[in-house]
This record gives structure tokens, sequence and C-alpha cells, in this order.
């Protein structure tokens, strides 16, 4: 005997997710790897006799993917984590589409019901959606990592010519924080000529008395988050 199903009162037909099949007097409806929108009433009309069912399918996981801290920035470890109702489940994880494996930067972890994954020091470019497969069911989640800086380095004045003293700024979303001053790669300390200094969220190198030989790229570095500029020193005589 034919027969028609429906969901919710529309009508069904076979896909790559749904199958209907007869076989003699046995009716059946497959669905491939169910999801909680596969939730639904399902009838069957067989010459004008119908048959309903009620199809609940349980939620995979028991925590739904989460971000910590809640509000990441440059520089922070970050966890992005899930909890499944089966233990030591195998896993996988994408970043914007593209599977990912554990590396010095990223470590992807399972502890029981509990997926991880942790990324260290955290860039701008950590920004992605991340997704999880777990035996064909996916959770995603978009981070957005937050910069550190909320002004970048200046140089003031702009156009600092021998003699002058200037001073090489920026802001920061913490503070008090410590931080680490360069030139050209090597740590720069605290001299007669040269001062680095903490107010509050500020952070300011200040060079007296500039000079030609004071010309390089100066570079703050906050535990691993570094930003740096390039100071150039005008001759006095040209």
């Amino acid at each position: 005997m034919s027969s028609v199903w429906y969901k919710n009162g529309s009508p069904l037909i076979s896909s790559d997710k749904i199958k209907c099949d007869i076989n003699d007097r046995q009716h059946t409806l497959k669905i491939t790897k169910a999801e909680l929108s596969d939730n639904a009433v399902y009838c069957i009309y067989i010459e004008g006799v119908k048959r309903q069912i009620e199809l609940q399918v349980e939620d995979y996981f028991t925590n739904d993917l989460a971000i910590y801290p809640t509000k990441p920035i440059e520089g922070n470890t970050i966890s992005i984590s899930c909890e499944v109702k089966q233990k030591n489940m195998s896993s996988v994880w994408y970043k914007n589409g593209s599977p990912l494996i554990s590396s010095d930067k990223i470590k992807c972890d399972i502890n029981d019901k509990q997926h991880t994954l942790e990324i260290h020091n955290a860039e701008l470019s950590d920004s992605a959606v991340y997704c999880i497969y777990i035996e064909g069911v996916k959770r995603q989640i978009e981070l957005q990592v937050e910069v550190y800086f909320s002004e970048a380095l200046a140089i003031d004045p702009t156009e600092p010519i021998e003699g002058n003293d200037i001073s090489i700024s920026c802001e920061v979303k913490q503070k008090s924080i410590s931080a680490m001053w360069y030139k050209n790669g090597s740590p720069v300390s605290s001299t007669d000529k040269i001062k680095c200094d903490i107010k509050d969220r500020k952070h300011t190198l200040k060079i007296k008395t500039v000079e030609l030989s004071d010309k390089a790229v100066y570079c703050i570095d906050f535990d691993g988050v570094k930003r740096q500029i390039q100071l150039q020193v005008e001759g006095k005589i040209s």
C-alpha cells in the first residue's frame, strides 16, 4: 500500500537526510543524523487512514559552547568549552571552517564529558567562528577578541628634531599593568636620559634632548601583547 509521511502537517519526500521506505507491510521513515529541529509530530497516511506520533530529539549537549573569559582581550588565555552526555567522545574543532590541531598556542582537550579548546596569548587574528563536531553533531560560537589598547602608540612631537624632549606613549584598557620597552629589539630601562613611566592606564617612554642616534623602532610589550612605532629624528642642521 502506498503511504505519505507528514511532519507537523507538511508532506515529506525522500532526501539525503530522510528516507521513506516500504518493505512488504512495513512502512518506515528514517531520519539520518537527527537534529533538534527534527522534533515534530510525524504522521503517516495510508489510504485515508492515519496514525501520528511525537518525536522528541534529546539535546546531545548538557552545557552549550561558552567562552571564558566572557569578554576576552588580547593576551588572555581563552577557553571555549562544552559538555556532552557521553564520556570520552572524540571531537574535532574548526576555526572558520578549517580544522584545528593542538599546538603550542592551541590545545584541544577532552576530560570525561567536557570538551575544551584553549587559546594561549590570544591575538586579534583569533577572532573567528569556532565549531565543534562530535559524532556528526555540531555547535558553533563566535569569538571576538577585544583590542588591548585604547590608544595606539604615538610620538609627541609628531616630527621631532635634534634637541627636542620627546615622548612615545599609549593607553591600555587595564590600570597599572607592567610593561617592557624595547629599542630595535633591545630592552630599555630608565636612565638620566630615558624615563619609562606608568600613570594609571597610560604608558610613556620619555627621551630627553633627543639625538640622531635615538632613531629606532620602539616597541612596548605587555606580557606578549606588543605594539611598535618608528621614531625618526630630524637633524637640526640641514
